[in-house]
């Protein structure tokens, strides 16, 4: 017949609604609260420590300043002394030609009275406008002629005199001035030099001396000793 039921096969079959084996493993939820780091973080609004030192105000009153008086020094005046001068007052466009010992350049013709007087044998001098200013120190007052812009003036006179002249005698060395002049003129060329103390005159010049030496025989020199 037909509907015979089959022979069982020996083996159950599985429904196919059987539960799945669990895998062994629940998965963590994902609404965890986290795990703490262990670190409580510092609330912003904490009170910052005090530093200790308690500012100054500043509307601190001001210490009062000692006002000084000051003093005033009433500066003496140092007096003036006026050097006398040791020249003539000065003769405006005189010249004196020739007997020239040196030149000098100075814009002032006050300044060849000075030069004059510290220059042995100087006796006169004259100031040109020469070459923005030049002295011409003398020493003789020579022939007196006009020239333009001149001004002239002699050195005042020494006192003092000379022992009487020695023929073919000469004082060697020690000269502080070599002066073309006559014999005749030595000792008051001498004169003019506060550190002269004799001459020597040996042809047609006069050799004044800051010192005397050893007197020894010269043909035709003369020497003189100032007192």
């Amino acid at each position: 017949p037909t509907n015979i039921t089959p022979k069982p096969t020996g083996t159950t079959p599985c429904p196919t609604n059987i539960t799945p084996k669990p895998t062994g493993t629940t998965p963590c939820p994902t609404n965890i609260t986290p795990k703490p780091t262990g670190t409580t973080p510092c609330p912003t609004n904490i009170t910052p420590k005090p530093t200790g030192t308690t500012p100054c105000p500043t509307n601190i009153t001001p210490k009062p300043t000692t006002a000084v008086t000051p003093t005033t020094t009433k500066a003496t005046p140092t007096p003036t002394t006026t050097k006398p001068s040791v020249c003539d007052k000065p003769v405006d466009g005189v010249d004196y030609y020739g007997h020239d010992i040196k030149s000098t350049q100075r814009s002032n013709s006050d300044d060849c009275c000075d030069d004059c007087a510290k220059t042995p044998g100087c006796v006169v001098y004259v100031w040109t406008p020469w070459n923005d200013g030049t002295c011409f120190l003398k020493w003789k007052a020579g022939k007196s002629a006009p020239y333009w812009g001149a001004k002239a003036a002699k050195v005042t006179k020494s006192v003092g005199s000379c022992q009487a002249a020695q023929s073919n005698v000469d004082y060697y060395g020690n000269d502080i001035a070599r002066i073309s002049a006559d014999k005749d003129d030595c000792c008051a060329l001498c004169l003019t030099a506060d550190n002269c103390k004799g001459y020597s005159h040996y042809q047609g010049h006069c050799y004044l001396k800051g010192e005397l030496g050893y007197a020894s025989a010269k043909a035709g020199v003369t020497s003189g000793v100032r007192n």
